[in-house]
């Protein structure tokens, strides 16, 4: 009711709130932009914690394709990412890592290195962002 009403008075962008598929789906007819549910929603990222722990957060970027944020396992500490050859074992990209460096004064500083290149080496702490699918993802070594 409050989604129709809302599209009456000209409101751009609808954001409305479901709690079953079947909800989602009339709220969308009546001119829902988009619907959010939230325990769905919270029951995939507690589905995908529990099948791949090594996952610290995860995006989903299309169907079956996701961003993820690992901390690096202790095996790979020392060693390049041409040693690792993650693509070829492990199926994933590494497009990013962040790093913690040491600390100038009492902030904890953290440095990104965007696009890192075969010869950048893993170290204690590190955490890796990897695109890959989604399956390769569950299957990534735990630290």
């Amino acid at each position: 009711m409050t989604t129709v009403l809302l599209k009456q008075l000209g409101v751009k962008r609808v954001i409305s709130r479901t709690t079953t598929q079947i909800r989602g789906d009339i709220l969308r007819q009546v001119g829902a932009d988009d619907v959010v549910n939230p325990e769905r929603e919270s029951a995939h990222r507690w589905c995908n914690q529990l099948l791949a722990p090594a996952i610290v957060t995860q995006f989903e970027l299309g169907e079956g394709y996701s961003l993820a944020q690992v901390v690096a396992p202790e095996k790979f500490y020392d060693k390049t990412l041409a040693q690792l050859s993650l693509r070829q074992k492990h199926n994933v990209n590494v497009v990013a890592i962040r790093r913690k460096e040491p600390p100038q004064s009492d902030d904890i500083q953290e440095a990104v290195i965007s696009l890192p290149m075969g010869d950048t080496v893993v170290q204690p702490g590190d955490m890796l962002l990897l695109v890959g699918n989604d399956s390769a993802m569950r299957a990534f070594p735990a630290g």
